[in-house]
C-alpha cells in the first residue's frame, strides 16, 4: 500500500512539469502565418570620400606671349618703390644673380660706420656694405642681413604668375603695359602691369600694397656695376 502511494505521488509531479512546459510553447491557431524572426538591419556602408581635382593653372595665350618676352632680360635697372617704405625711392641693379643696391644716404650700421651701398648675392642670400662715396672715410665692409635690405624684383613677381588673365592695355611710365589679373602658386591675387616689350612688371599690387619700378632700363646693366669695387 505505500509502495502504490509513493508511485502515485511520482506520477502526479511529472504530469505537473510536463504540463508547466507545455504552457512554456506558444499557441499558434490553425491557419495562422508564421512570421520568421526579424534578422538585425546591416550597418549602410560608409561614402566613398569626395575627391576635388585641383584644377590645372591657366594662363592666357596672349599673356604667356608677353611673360615668354622675360628671355631676353639679362638685366636691369630701376628706382623701387614700395614696402616698407613706399615714399623713398631705392636704387637697384641686377645683373643674373648679383645686385647692387644704392641706399642713397650714408647710413650708420651696426660697427657705427657709415655706408651708402649694398652688395647682394641672390643665390647665397648673402649682403655685404660698402662706402662708395667719395666723402666716405670708412673703406671697410660689413655683412649685413640679406632680407633686411634686398625688396621684390620685377622678376619675383613675374615668376610667381600660377593662373593670369588679360584685364586691357594701358600706358604707365610712357612704356605700353599689358594689365593683367593673376593668382600666385599660394592662391593669393594681384594686378600686375606688363612692359609688353620685355615681358616683366614695371608696378604690381599685390597683397594690399603697391610696388613700382620706376625709370627702369632693361639690359643696361654691366658685370662691374655690381660687384663690389676693389
Amino acid at each position: 500500500m505505500r509502495l502504490f502511494f509513493i508511485l502515485a505521488i511520482i506520477f502526479m509531479l511529472l504530469f505537473a512539469a510536463g504540463c508547466g512546459k507545455a504552457k512554456e510553447q506558444p499557441v499558434v491557431k490553425p491557419g495562422a502565418e508564421i512570421k520568421p524572426e526579424a534578422k538585425p538591419e546591416a550597418s549602410p556602408a560608409p561614402a566613398p570620400p569626395v575627391v576635388v581635382e585641383k584644377q590645372p593653372a591657366i594662363i592666357d595665350d596672349e599673356v604667356q606671349g608677353v611673360l615668354d618676352k622675360r628671355s631676353k632680360v639679362k638685366g636691369y635697372r630701376y628706382l623701387y618703390y614700395g614696402p616698407p617704405n613706399p615714399g623713398f625711392g631705392l636704387e637697384f641693379r641686377i645683373l643674373g644673380s648679383k645686385a647692387r643696391l644704392y641706399l642713397g644716404t650714408l647710413s650708420k650700421l651696426a660697427d657705427s660706420n657709415t655706408y651708402d651701398t649694398v652688395y647682394l648675392d641672390l643665390d647665397k642670400k648673402s649682403a655685404v656694405a660698402y662706402c662708395e662715396s667719395v666723402s666716405c672715410t670708412n673703406k671697410g665692409s660689413l655683412g649685413v642681413n640679406f632680407e633686411e635690405y634686398y625688396r621684390p624684383a620685377p622678376s619675383d613677381f613675374a615668376s610667381s604668375i600660377s593662373s593670369a588673365k588679360l584685364r586691357n592695355y594701358e600706358l604707365l611710365y610712357q612704356r605700353k603695359t599689358a594689365v593683367i589679373v593673376f593668382e600666385d602658386a599660394k592662391g593669393m591675387n594681384g594686378t600686375m602691369w606688363l612692359d609688353t616689350v620685355y615681358g616683366m612688371p614695371v608696378k604690381v599690387q599685390f597683397n594690399n600694397s603697391n610696388y613700382e619700378y620706376r625709370e627702369i632700363a632693361f639690359n643696361t646693366v654691366a658685370g662691374d656695376e655690381v660687384l663690389p669695387k676693389g
